[in-house]
């Protein structure tokens, strides 16, 4: 997106006299594209699956394409660089093709989240290279919607296969391919149930699935990946000076650093980010404010200054 006010351009202007020295060196020349993924799409709460398909052509560069219930789109302005992975895809022909453009980060050699945009808005996406098993391991919460009403409990999973929901011990925990299976018995009230769940993943930070009795499915289920927001984030700005990679630092005490300058004002309130940071380049001082909001690994939001739209960011945590 461009913006092309007096102080934008300015803005962009003095940045670009400095984006040589500014630009900091992530690139991971371990991670490739090419190959089969398995994606899933946020759809407004509902989960898309599709298959994405990537190639490396002759000229160092990169095509493919992309099926889902839509049908087969190809990629087109396909960019990677080591850590940031880019593409064009549409549907349709003409003035009615529906355009989507993602812009994400390859989490690993195995792995990629991101955003996907449109006139229909941003959605989220995330990839699992084909052939690559999610692991369940780690602290994930689990809903479950059943007729006592929306419950949420920890769901912790260790390396050995061990663990627990809520206070209660899971026994025979499988994960074979992409479905979980598991049985624990919850006490509720002074009665026991003994429930045994089946679900699969969607994604490799969701799983969906029910929750057992003998007579049947007796509550609906979501398994989500605990995600850390503290750490480190590969941040993506478009502006008028184009796309350019910043690396985001914040520990939980709210300290933190954006492109190695300190920010202020740190906030986290459920989904939503806010810092300053004041960018002092050239004889130009810059004082911003970031305001956006993070999904499990995606954060996007813009850089504003005196109440002006700097540059639209998203971006990945490490």
């Amino acid at each position: 997106m461009m913006y092309t006010s007096k102080r934008a351009s300015r803005w962009a202007l003095c940045l670009a006299a400095c984006a040589l020295a500014l630009l900091p060196t992530i690139a991971n020349a371990e991670n490739d594209p090419a190959g089969s993924w398995d994606i899933v799409i946020d759809m407004g709460g509902t989960p898309v699956e599709a298959t994405m398909n990537v190639i490396k052509n002759d000229e160092d560069g990169y095509n493919g394409n992309l099926v889902s219930a839509m049908g087969e789109a190809e990629l087109s302005d396909v960019s990677f660089d080591g850590t940031n992975l880019a593409f064009t895809q549409s549907f349709g022909e003409g003035d009615t093709a529906l355009k989507f453009v993602f812009k994400g980060t390859m989490d690993s050699n195995d792995a990629f989240s991101g955003m996907l945009s449109s006139d229909m808005g941003e959605m989220g996406v995330t990839g699992v290279r084909q052939g690559t098993e999610a692991s369940i391991t780690g602290e994930w919460v689990l809903t479950s919607d059943s007729e006592l009403g929306v419950l949420e409990y920890p769901f912790v999973v260790q390396e050995d296969m061990t663990a627990t929901y809520s206070t209660f011990t899971v026994a025979d925990l499988v994960h074979e391919g992409d479905a979980i299976t598991f049985k624990v018995t919850v006490d509720i009230d002074g009665t026991e149930y003994p429930l045994s769940f089946e679900g699969a993943f969607e994604g490799p930070n969701t799983v969906k699935g029910n929750f057992m009795l003998e007579e049947g499915p007796v509550a609906e289920v979501v398994i989500a990946r605990v995600v850390n927001f503290y750490g480190t984030w590969n941040l993506t700005s478009e502006s008028d000076l184009g796309t350019l990679v910043r690396v985001f630092i914040v520990a939980e005490d709210g300290t933190g650093t954006y492109n190695d300058v300190a920010i202020s004002s740190f906030s986290l309130d459920g989904e939503k980010v806010t810092f300053d940071v004041t960018l002092d380049i050239g004889d130009q001082v810059y004082p911003l404010s970031f305001e956006g909001s993070f999904k499990g690994a995606a954060l996007t939001g813009k850089f504003m200054m005196d109440g002006e739209i700097m540059a639209e960011v998203s971006g990945a945590k490490q």
